[in-house]
């Protein structure tokens, strides 16, 4: 979250510890219940340290 703040990327945050249900949306959506999980533009990244550089492609152009 720290990095979607820091550059005011708006973002939707659906927490699985304190709503569990989110969970079975996430696997119904991706086949995984993996968090982070980031979704932008129809793609899927799992986790953000290894996404990172994909992810600032996506956000910040």
């Amino acid at each position: 979250m720290y990095f979607l703040n820091e550059h005011r990327i708006p973002f939707t945050e659906f927490n699985i510890a304190d709503h569990p249900e989110h969970a079975d949306t996430l696997f119904n959506r991706t086949g995984k219940r993996l968090v982070p999980t980031i979704f932008i533009n129809n793609q899927v990244f799992f986790g953000f340290v290894f996404n990172r550089q994909e992810i600032k492609k996506q956000l910040l152009v």
